[in-house]
């Protein structure tokens, strides 16, 4: 909004100029005139300057802000996670410096990262529903039940089911979890990249939380293939909610804007009332958010984080505004 009206006022200062330079030109206007527009004229400039401090002072809070949370965020979320492994999943356009942002900072709360999934393209695209389906059926793991629905509800599924442990509820089994997880990846579906240190060669224990990471938003609306993709994505996160303690939408702040996914989980109350949202996971403040989202579902509650449209607080336990 600030920027707007500081573009506004500058469009605005310059075709006052322009008029002023007109008027001062021509002998047909008397000098009343003339000076009304100089005043107009010189107020819209100390407007604009007014402005341009105001935003100078706003992004040098917001600076302040993120190094303070750098300084003190790992002393802050210390213990938070102890004893949780946690999955980060992310989809094509999920910026990877907010990924390992992230995944460094389940590890400074005392938690385990439990690896990264990676979603290609094509697991999104519905023109590639054959194949995906094809690799559904190949590998489907005994006593896990798959709805009825497009391929993609049925990769969800399975996905979670391989890589997620609800607690107090059986895991797959390694092997059971590794067929499901290679034959997705031998169809260039998902990528997963194990935790450090882990051999790549057995299946990662199966994580209690998860995160889902997404990119931002163009403003611009989805076509019939976007809003295809976007439903795939909330399928998964629905499913990863189902098969797990808890799970975190996190992403930009354009991502609570139009079109953007953390837009549409807050639109979907069914699941906005079980997985939390954070639009700010760019930022250091918003990683150190994360972490207490994850900590608050874990607990069995849920919010919306941030400061983008929809948020109700800045972090879990604040007032809503």
């Amino acid at each position: 909004m600030i920027d707007f009206r500081y573009h506004l006022v500058s469009i605005v200062a310059v075709f006052l100029a322009l008029t002023v330079g007109i008027v001062v030109g021509t002998t047909t206007l008397n000098g009343g005139i003339v000076e009304t527009l100089r005043v107009s004229s010189d107020k819209v400039i100390r407007d604009k300057r007014a402005l341009e401090a105001e935003v100078k002072d706003l992004r040098t809070a917001v600076t302040r802000r993120d190094e303070f949370a750098t300084a003190v965020g790992d002393q802050v979320i210390a213990g938070q996670l102890s004893g949780r492994r946690v999955l980060l999943v992310a989809t094509p356009d999920a910026p990877a410096e907010v990924v390992n942002g992230l995944s460094r900072r389940v590890a400074a709360a005392g938690g385990t990262p439990g690896g990264v999934l990676r979603l290609r393209n094509d697991f999104l695209d519905p023109a590639k529903n054959q194949v995906i389906d094809d690799v559904v059926v190949n590998v489907v793991p005994p006593g896990v039940t798959l709805p009825n629905g497009t391929p993609s509800d049925r990769a969800a599924v399975e996905l979670a089911a391989a890589l997620l442990q609800l607690p107090g509820s059986p895991a797959l089994s390694s092997d059971a979890a590794a067929r499901v997880l290679g034959g997705f990846m031998g169809a260039d579906l998902v990528a997963f990249e194990p935790p450090a240190g882990a051999d790549p060669a057995v299946a990662a224990p199966p994580a209690s939380l998860a995160i889902l990471v997404t990119g931002g938003s163009d403003g611009k609306p989805l076509d019939d293939a976007g809003r295809l993709r976007q439903r795939a994505v909330l399928t998964l996160a629905r499913a990863l909610d189902l098969r797990s303690a808890g799970v975190v939408v996190a992403g930009p702040a354009t991502a609570a804007e139009p079109a953007g996914l953390l837009a549409a989980v807050r639109d979907d109350r069914s699941l906005s009332d079980r997985v939390s949202s954070v639009d700010t996971a760019d930022t250091a403040y918003g990683e150190l958010v994360v972490v207490l989202a994850l900590r608050e579902q874990a607990a069995g509650r849920s919010g919306r984080y941030g400061q983008g449209p929809g948020s109700q607080a800045a972090v879990p336990g604040s007032t809503s505004p």
